[in-house]
């Protein structure tokens, strides 16, 4: 099983990326018709978006918070929990944050985590390392702005994702929207849940609201060409809202 979380993903953490994209096309017509050299737009770019994730990094560090106490009735503290005593087995976590929110999540668990086995995957890198920030591969970039693209890091770790999501069957999504600038990720791996062949899988979305689950279910409509019906007709698809605190158990776990 896999809890995947994006707990300190911002509401619109997703627009910020796609906006990056917008702003390099508008920036590359304005100026492509002047003086200015490809190769020293090429640098100054560079330059700007080198110091513009170590402007990310400081701001991050300075909110990431190390004495924060995180209440045991928290709802992903509950899921958490729930899914490791429910599975009595290694429980990876994959997640797309850059802070340590899961460990610390996981420590303030009522039955500390970490006395379980729990495999944590960051796949964005962490403050710590050189995070992966920029632009899916669908964006229209020119060359001289390509390190944008998130596919260029040397910290990303798609392969290993990639690997991951094939192996499970059950899956649960826990605060990540399934952003249009992460579609990379999971583009095929939805499409391929479409197949008649394919055994087919348990996946629960948590999610905060009616305008989260419109949110995710365009998100799943985009992700599998509009085959969203099939989708979930080959597989146990469920949604659920966490907004009202109560506590909801994933469906294929219940008794």
């Amino acid at each position: 099983s896999m809890f995947l979380t994006s707990i300190e993903e911002s509401k619109n953490w997703v627009d910020i990326e796609m906006e990056l994209g917008n702003y390099t096309n508008i920036l590359y017509t304005t100026i492509k018709n002047t003086p200015l050299m490809r190769n020293e737009y090429k640098e100054a770019f560079k330059k700007d978006y080198y110091e513009l994730k170590q402007q990310l990094l400081a701001y991050i560090r300075s909110v990431t918070k190390s004495n924060i106490i995180i209440p045991s009735q928290n709802y992903a503290i509950q899921l958490l929990q729930f899914l490791q005593d429910s599975q009595k087995m290694p429980l990876d976590v994959l997640t797309f944050n850059y802070t340590d929110t899961m460990e610390r999540i996981a420590d303030w668990a009522p039955t500390p985590m970490r006395k379980y086995s729990l495999h944590i995957f960051q796949f964005h890198s962490s403050i710590s390392d050189d995070i992966v920030f920029g632009v899916d591969d669908g964006q229209n970039l020119e060359r001289e702005e390509a390190i944008l693209y998130k596919s260029y890091s040397r910290s990303k770790k798609i392969r290993v994702l990639a690997q991951l999501l094939e192996s499970y069957t059950n899956v649960v999504y826990f605060g990540y929207s399934l952003g249009w600038t992460d579609r990379q990720y999971f583009q095929s791996y939805f499409s391929s849940l479409t197949k008649d062949k394919v055994k087919p899988h348990n996946i629960t979305f948590y999610h905060y609201g009616e305008e989260a689950y419109l949110s995710l279910k365009y998100q799943l409509q985009l992700f599998t060409a509009h085959e969203l019906s099939r989708l979930e007709m080959l597989n146990n698809i469920e949604f659920i809202d966490c907004q009202n605190d109560e506590f909801q158990k994933p469906s294929f776990l219940k008794d």
